[in-house]
């Protein structure tokens, strides 16, 4: 089983001196990384967790391996919520959410604490992560048949390690070679001149529809090179992460609304 790590903006609900409430995992909408988490998924792992999570800066990780260094925070609480919940700013980022997870936390009065508290609390553009590992998924298609047609893991049950703030979502592209990221950037920006070719009515629709799919296919079988074939469990959540598709998301959303009309 591989420790698997998510990122999100910093979704902030309240700040009360040294108290800050926030979301750290969003249910429902499907994540640059081709995930997709339940409500529910964190219901086992907060029933045995008893207090053994942990606030953390990046991940305990402070040059060396994660969870060396202590915590910047005490969690007080950490539970599931629904959709009724959701600050407006986790809407606006996931249209499709459905809930996620709350943590509140006490910043502790030490030096990284201070520093981590007072980015949050001037908006410095602190993201957040949260540490877990895979008990329980399953795979589907969506938009099968179309331009956007992607593989999702859905995520049913998710053991949880920590909630933690950082700087940036884990870096792709400490692992994927360099030659494997040119590559993959030179067809993204061949699939974005053709979209926009598209969008601004140069080409005749069949035909560029028939163009774009064999770029996606391209990049498909490019991006598929780059991992094991037959390894899902342990997939790298991080080399995922450097999805062709995240580049490409709206535009290929508004290509799908299309391709139905017709």
């Amino acid at each position: 089983m591989e420790l698997e790590f998510k990122s999100l903006p910093q979704f902030v609900k309240t700040i009360e001196g040294r108290t800050v409430t926030g979301v750290c995992a969003v249910f429902g909408n499907i994540d640059l990384g081709r995930d997709r988490l339940w409500p529910g998924a964190f219901s086992k792992t907060l029933a045995e967790g008893r207090g053994r999570f942990k606030h953390l800066w990046n991940h305990g990780q402070d040059g060396w391996d994660y969870f060396c260094t202590p915590p910047v925070a005490a969690i007080r609480e950490l539970k599931e919520i629904g959709r009724e919940a959701l600050p407006e700013s986790v809407l606006a980022y996931a249209p499709d959410a459905t809930g996620g997870l709350e943590v509140t936390r006490e910043y502790l009065e030490t030096e990284r604490g201070n520093e981590v508290l007072d980015a949050i609390v001037k908006g410095a553009g602190l993201e957040m992560s949260f540490g877990y590992d895979t008990i329980k998924r399953d795979y589907s298609t969506v938009n099968e048949g179309l331009v956007t047609e992607m593989r999702v893991r859905e995520l049913v049950e998710v053991r949880l390690w920590d909630t933690s703030d950082v700087n940036w979502g884990m870096n792709p592209a400490t692992t994927v070679d360099g030659k494997a990221i040119e590559r993959m950037s030179a067809l993204v920006s061949r699939v974005e001149k053709a979209v926009e070719e598209f969008r601004s009515g140069k080409v005749e629709f069949a035909d560029h529809l028939l163009k774009l799919r064999a770029l996606l296919a391209e990049l498909k079988l490019d991006d598929e090179e780059q991992q094991p074939e037959e390894q899902p469990e342990t997939e790298s959540r991080a080399e995922a992460s450097f999805d062709w598709r995240a580049s490409l998301t709206q535009e290929l959303d508004q290509l799908r609304e299309l391709e139905l009309s017709i």
